[in-house]
């Protein structure tokens, strides 16, 4: 790239910094006036840029967080006014068609069926009891981002991946869809755990499921453990040391059948995380081909 192109786009994406914090602006006041339903809409363009240009400028780590922070702030805000523009357009709408009020009939029959669900929680509480004892659910650990220094861009794509489908799902409808399945794959001591336990904690609501332990189990095992009542909960799943799990070559074809098989049942619904530091890269690429159809993201840490 030329001196002149660097320069276009160092412009364009500082115009477009720039334009994010006079959305961002924009929308402050138009929430303050009470029209929610365009401070709404600013504060998702106000995002979208700042996300935009911060994903592409190179920025000080202190600039960068803000910029990150208000971003998140901006998402956040336009979620919690569609919330209350929905139930505003809900309480407007209460009688039907005919402009007749609720009955109490209908009233009585949700009651039933919330004593239903509950009683089907209990028993499949009683139902998972003995196999939580058998799970490895690690306890998830006082891990911060900042707490892991430098390592930006994993950072984003782990947060993009699992964190912000959670606080903004209606960014990721119809054809963009986040990653499901993400290989961090390097050498010892280049944070690759570290990044793990820092996202597993920055979701209080999600449970950090330890798999490698598991994957040697039976079927009927490997499909309880997500029917239990915690699997209602966003999932994390970490399986750490691929390589260690496949280590014998007499079994691993089967074996890799296998976890294939479960890991691409499993992707559909919860984020999975492979975890490896490859010392032989022919395993490493028997890995990768083997996996294709699994894995959505490579990230390679030195």
């Amino acid at each position: 790239m030329d001196f002149m192109s660097r320069l276009r786009k160092k412009t364009y994406i500082s115009y477009t910094l720039k334009r994010g914090k006079e959305l961002g602006n924009e929308a402050v006041e138009e929430d303050k006036k009470e029209n929610y339903e365009a401070a709404c809409r600013l504060y998702l363009s106000a995002a979208e840029a700042m996300n935009h240009a911060i994903r592409y400028e190179e920025l000080n780590e202190t600039t960068f967080q803000r910029m990150r922070e208000r971003a998140d702030a901006y998402l956040e805000r336009s979620e919690e006014l569609k919330k209350y523009l929905a139930a505003e357009h809900m309480k407007r709408n209460v009688t039907d068609i005919s402009g007749e009020s609720p009955r109490k009939e209908d009233f009585k029959e949700d009651e039933e069926e919330e004593e239903e669900e509950k009683e089907e929680e209990e028993e499949e509480e009683e139902y998972s009891s003995d196999l939580q004892q058998r799970l490895d659910i690690v306890q998830k650990p006082y891990v911060k981002w900042c707490d892991v220094f430098g390592l930006r861009e994993a950072k984003q794509i782990l947060g993009e991946a699992f964190i912000m489908p959670l606080k903004f799902p209606h960014l990721f409808t119809g054809k963009r869809k986040p990653w499901k399945s993400i290989l961090l794959y390097g050498p010892p001591g280049t944070g690759k755990t570290l990044l793990v336990q820092a996202l597993a904690s920055s979701v209080p609501s999600s449970t950090f499921i330890f798999l490698s332990n598991y994957l040697d189990e039976s079927d009927s095992f490997l499909k309880d453990l997500f029917k239990n009542k915690r699997a209602q909960s966003p999932k994390l799943i970490l399986v750490d040391e691929i390589d260690a799990v496949f280590n014998l070559e007499s079994t691993r074809g089967m074996r890799m059948e296998l976890f294939t098989y479960h890991m691409e049942g499993l992707r559909r619904r919860f984020t999975l995380l492979f975890l490896i530091g490859p010392t032989d890269y022919r395993f490493l690429n028997f890995v990768l081909a083997t996996l294709r159809t699994v894995l959505r993201k490579k990230i390679w840490k030195n």
